[in-house]
């Protein structure tokens, strides 16, 4: 269910540059278990998004992200927050379930994990550890920006995999490719390069018409998406959007948005989509 008269960013809709939130994602992982984004809500001066279920842990869950890239779960009147991508690798706190009381310790471990589940191969993935308060009950996530979870391994009585199986994505379908021959897809069919130089300076861009060059290689033929997001995963410039040949190619930024307007100074990241893998680094850009 949409409100009437909320207002929202469609292109924060379109794709987020952490987890994707847009009515109509879903992912499904093993063991039967899958979350869906069944509609939207203005709540308290924010849209939030309900999940039917999420982190296996919350039934009719309401989420958002942040202009902080913190991604709060809400129920009822209380939210918190549950992943903190703006954190830096071994920052902790605390997190509980819905039922107030059971509580874990979550510990960004990493930002550059690669994942490889049925539904693809998945680089530079965030890695949190749920580190419960008591015998059991921990939990390790992995989220690829733009995907989200691809991954979560449970340490209880026993250890229970639940890999991403497949998944709808701002209408893009995961796998693209048939069982087994999608893992490893991604660092065998392309391979996305730092930009260069990182930082660049907006103001050297104007006077002298200098820009930020991005390189990528590609192994075989395809569709090809490169796009520039800023922190609030909302689309700032797409540079790419066609097929291309096999080899090496690079596209440039000159530090403007869609409508040719010059960007703030800040954190941007920009994403290379081949088929249904992505990949995706940060670039600074400065005044």
């Amino acid at each position: 269910m949409r409100v009437e008269g909320a207002r929202e960013d469609l292109d924060f809709l379109e794709s987020s540059a952490f987890v994707p939130l847009a009515v109509g994602n879903s992912w499904k992982f093993a063991h039967d278990y899958a979350e869906n984004i069944v509609g939207t809500m203005l709540m308290d001066g924010h849209l939030y998004y309900q999940f039917d279920r999420f982190d296996n842990t919350f039934n009719n869950a309401w989420l958002r992200m942040t202009e902080m890239n913190q991604l709060l779960v809400r129920q009822e009147a209380t939210e918190q927050v549950w992943l903190d991508f703006a954190a830096e690798v071994g920052a902790a706190w605390t997190v509980h379930g819905p039922d107030g009381q059971t509580k874990w310790t979550v510990h960004l471990e990493s930002k550059s994990d690669t994942v490889t589940v049925p539904a693809g191969t998945f680089v530079q993935c965030y890695r949190f550890y749920f580190q419960f308060n008591g015998a059991d009950n921990d939990l390790v996530e992995w989220y690829a920006p733009g995907v989200g979870a691809v991954k979560r391994d449970l340490y209880g009585i026993g250890f229970i995999e639940f890999p991403l199986l497949e998944a709808v994505v701002n209408q893009t379908n995961l796998p693209t490719a048939a069982p087994g021959d999608h893992a490893g897809a991604s660092a065998r069919t392309f391979e996305l390069a730092q930009n260069y130089p990182n930082p660049f300076s907006l103001n050297e861009t104007v006077l002298s018409g200098k820009s930020t060059s991005i390189a990528y290689r590609l192994a075989q033929a395809g569709p090809v998406e490169l796009t520039i997001y800023d922190l609030l995963g909302r689309k700032t410039r797409t540079l790419v959007r066609r097929n291309q040949s096999a080899g090496t190619h690079a596209a440039t930024w000159d530090g403007t948005d869609s409508r040719n307007a010059p960007v703030s100074a800040g954190v941007y990241v920009y994403r290379l989509a081949v088929g249904g893998s992505f990949q995706t680094r940060r670039l600074i850009v400065l005044r």
